[in-house]
């Protein structure tokens, strides 16, 4: 299970495709997150990944390392075992709390759109200029200390151009897990699909490149589409466990109410997507509900695109038509660049028996849980 944790609604950087957007509220308290540390551990049913989360979690660091010493101290007494890792903006890194973060195992991820251009497309301070430089000093220092961590990257019609660029730098800068994620609530015209082709051309050129020679880096959505298209190849398949909404992923707002998922936290407490709250618990009929909502339109025959797509996953669904039954003309046309390019990589990986970074090799399943995504 992922069990997100939004630990403060408030943020020190200004996204403009945030799906949960800054605004005051009180920042989650030690009790509200002590009992969501518990639901968590009593509904997993396997490896609990605890993902901090906002908001900016490092506006409240204090709360993260007491919620990671609960975690300790409850994985002690047996049951799932526990992972941790921050999704972070990076702005409030820095050595003491990532020397103690080093020590507990406590992993990261990176929101940071790559070079200057596409960076400041989307996300600046609150006073309208420039994160890139500050976030970028502290991104080569968290890399430095961690070859682990994740950078997570958003693609938008605005910032597609920059991505093959942008892939370079960070594996300069020694990233080699990248998680992109397409913006699908923004129109993305045949300009940018376009360019869109282009780049994630460039990007599996250097890809198999890499592969090659034995410096294989992640590259989701390129692994995520191998996972289910091919599930039992051993050779270049990463097998990220599928996860549902509402029953594999739940998430918290800095009050103690329930999600389905962290999309739906900024609908607030009185919307459908409440399942009910840490103290209270939770709606399992409503639950059961919207999970089955989710899963029956992933697993109809006449979708015209397989595998673990923009699509098939309920969260970007949501996120592009407000919806999981239907499908968005940006995921369609998403998915229509970017698959067979997937496809064209994995039949090469295949081929030259080449081996991709595989999470599995390096990462226990609690940890490889929150590898993939914001949601």
């Amino acid at each position: 299970m992922r069990l997100h944790l939004h630990l403060t609604s408030s943020c020190n950087l200004r996204c403009s495709y945030c799906f949960t957007p800054p605004a005051y509220s009180e920042p989650m308290s030690e009790a509200v997150a002590f009992r969501a540390l518990d639901l968590g551990w009593r509904e997993a049913q396997g490896p609990l990944s605890v993902v901090f989360t906002g908001g900016e979690p490092l506006l409240a660091k204090g709360l993260i390392q007491s919620i990671v010493h609960r975690g300790r101290e409850m994985a002690q007494q047996g049951g799932p075992k526990i992972a941790f890792r921050v999704v972070t903006n990076g702005l409030l890194l820095d050595e003491p709390f990532l020397t103690w973060a080093a020590a507990q195992g406590v992993r990261f991820g990176m929101s940071y759109d790559g070079v200057q251009a596409a960076q400041d497309a989307h996300r600046l301070l609150p006073d309208r200029t420039s994160s890139w430089a500050l976030v970028q000093w502290r991104l080569r220092q968290l890399l430095h200390g961690d070859r682990r961590a994740a950078v997570l990257l958003t693609l938008t019609p605005q910032t597609v151009g920059h991505l093959e660029r942008s892939v370079a730098e960070l594996l300069r800068a020694g990233a080699r897990y990248l998680v992109v994620t397409p913006s699908l609530a923004d129109a993305w015209g045949e300009a940018a699909l376009e360019v869109l082709g282009q780049q994630l051309e460039g990007v599996a050129r250097r890809y198999l490149e890499r592969a090659r020679k034995g410096k294989a880096f992640y590259f989701s959505p390129f692994e995520l589409h191998c996972t289910q298209t091919d599930p039992e190849n051993p050779r270049c398949i990463y097998h990220y466990p599928p996860l549902e909404v509402g029953v594999d992923v739940l998430a918290v707002d800095p009050a103690g109410f329930v999600f389905p998922g962290s999309v739906f936290v900024a609908k607030g407490p009185a919307s459908r997507w409440c399942l009910g709250d840490v103290f209270g618990g939770i709606s399992e009929r409503l639950r059961r509900q919207i999970s089955a909502e989710a899963r029956a339109f992933a697993q109809r025959d006449e979708l015209p695109i397989r595998g673990l797509s923009a699509t098939r996953c309920a969260s970007l669904r949501w996120i592009s038509v407000g919806s999981f039954d239907a499908l968005g003309e940006a995921a369609l046309a998403y998915d229509a660049v970017h698959l067979p390019i997937a496809d064209r990589v994995r039949a090469s990986m295949l081929e030259e028996g080449l081996r991709p970074l595989s999470p599995e090799g390096e990462f226990p399943l609690e940890e490889q849980l929150s590898i993939a995504g914001p949601f």
